[in-house]
């Protein structure tokens, strides 16, 4: 039997991140929070398969910077000729935070994908930049792939205008992105565009009344990242599941805490077996004490070692 192999699909962004207390972090992000989730979680002998592209002028710090991470298949990285993708977070005391990205490789085509949909078993798709494949293009992955997908729709409910921060928008023809999906994750800003066509949290009943509309669309199961009050699950079964944040240290950065929630909740459900209210216990924590730590250097030991054993 062979190892378990998971692809991720998403943005190495070069972040610079301003936080409240008025710190600067300059360090790798987008889906290397995910990758260093993976890293943590994944089982023994499992494989994450970077799916994507990185800019020349990025490549070798990013080999360098994740070079022996555990369970990543670093030779898979795909140099392009474009400038990698820049983003400069800057967080403000009521919670809200200003991005702007400049550089960014096109959207990949059909070419980079279509070898991967008989070699994967699982795949993390993570919309870090909104702008990793087309409609079409991921409509034809999903089509073609066997195996389950886990998608986080993120950035595909940011507008993007070189130079200027990005505001939320209601991706168009959302419904067609997020149908056939497994999982889907989403924060409260996302939930609200695509429920009211508004950056905003929804009350409990409207909350389940989209899971329900989304579970009609495919997905077996619709995660809800909730920031400090943890996340919630609504399963195509009727289960419904609340984990709030466990105590612990105080957070610094919320920079990539969706990002290692996705990746810890995959892990812990296809690469441990675990059932779903199980795995988003083990994705709030891993979540949450990603959130005590700034930037991505060190991470995934710092999962693994601060997660308990027996929520791997």
């Amino acid at each position: 039997m062979r190892s378990l192999r998971v692809g991720v699909t998403g943005t190495i962004v070069e972040d610079t991140i301003d936080t409240v207390d008025g710190i600067r972090i300059e360090d790798l992000g987008g889906i290397a929070y995910a990758l260093h989730g993976l890293g943590a979680f994944l089982p023994d002998g499992a494989v994450a398969h970077p799916v994507l592209e990185v800019g020349r002028d990025a490549i070798d710090r990013v080999r360098e910077d994740l070079r022996g991470l555990r369970a990543l298949s670093a030779g898979d990285f795909r140099p392009v000729r474009h400038v990698n993708n820049k983003v400069h977070l800057v967080y403000h005391p009521d919670g809200s935070r200003d991005e702007t990205l400049t550089g960014g490789a096109p959207p990949a085509s059909w070419e980079l994908y279509e070898p991967w949909l008989e070699r994967l078993d699982a795949w993390l798709w993570n919309f870090i930049s909104g702008m990793e494949t087309d409609l079409e293009t991921y409509g034809r992955v999903k089509a073609g792939f066997r195996g389950d997908v886990y998608m986080d729709i993120h950035s595909l409910c940011l507008e993007h205008v070189p130079g200027r921060a990005r505001r939320h928008r209601t991706p168009e023809r959302w419904e067609e992105w997020v149908e056939g999906v497994r999982w889907l994750q989403m924060n409260e800003a996302e939930a609200g565009l695509l429920q009211w066509g508004e950056p905003r949290s929804l009350p409990e009943e409207e909350e389940e009344a989209l899971a329900v509309r989304l579970h009609g669309l495919g997905a077996e199961a619709v995660l809800f990242t909730l920031g400090s009050r943890g996340a919630r699950l609504y399963g195509a079964d009727g289960a419904v599941v609340t984990e709030p944040v466990p105590e612990g240290e105080p957070a610094v950065d919320p920079t990539g805490c969706g990002d290692v929630f996705g990746a810890a909740w995959l892990s812990l459900r296809v690469g441990h077996g675990r059932s779903p209210a199980e795995a988003l216990a083990g994705a709030v924590e891993a979540a949450s004490l990603a959130a005590t730590r700034r930037g991505t250097r060190g991470l995934a030991e710092w999962l693994r070692e601060g997660v308990g054993a027996e929520t791997r």
